[in-house]
């Protein structure tokens, strides 16, 4: 496909309507095709299909997009920390790398790096919903590391475990209104 779509573009430059193969139009076309694939998820030809961008323009939000793929689509934390870390030496300042990257971190069982990754979100973009989640996963690294089980409630709220209101699995039938007089 990449080969296909740099011809098109040489046969163009070949007529004279470009000057540039690596024109706006030939990066356009290649972008588009990687869309199509990531939407198919088809993620090594999209993972091609950004390498080949990378190799013509090598730009943090392309290497950033290969660390997206490789951590949610291709499940490689490590190939992801690796491309994070390219476009964050270009230059990135989207705050979502940093928690994209504690959780690639947090995968390999890297608990300090994805600790201080989860906190640089929230200086970027501190009220950002990812940024948060990066900070709430801190919270759970470090029940895990003082040995705590993180309960259900940690995710989804707490339960009243009072032994005198009955298993919390089927409720108090007085609680749901009953009759429990019989």
């Amino acid at each position: 496909i990449y080969n296909t779509v740099k011809a098109a573009a040489q046969e163009k430059q070949d007529q004279g309507l470009i000057t540039d193969i690596y024109s706006g139009e030939y990066f356009a076309g290649l972008r588009e095709i990687y869309d199509a694939f990531k939407l198919k998820g088809d993620y090594a030809s999209a993972i091609y299909c950004l390498n080949c961008l990378t190799e013509i323009d090598p730009t943090s939000k392309y290497y950033q997009d290969l660390g997206n793929l490789y951590l949610y689509g291709e499940n490689d934390p490590r190939q992801a920390t690796d491309m994070f870390q390219r476009a964050l030496s270009l230059g990135s300042t989207d705050p979502h790398i940093f928690t994209d990257m504690g959780i690639a971190y947090e995968l390999l069982g890297d608990y300090d790096k994805a600790k201080v990754s989860y906190r640089r979100s929230p200086i970027l973009a501190p009220n950002d919903e990812w940024s948060i989640y990066g900070l709430r996963r801190i919270g759970g690294i470090e029940l895990g590391e003082e040995g705590q089980l993180i309960k259900d409630w940690y995710f989804i709220g707490p339960f009243n475990n009072d032994p005198s209101k009955g298993n919390i699995l089927s409720p108090d039938p007085a609680d749901l209104g009953a009759d429990t007089a019989k």
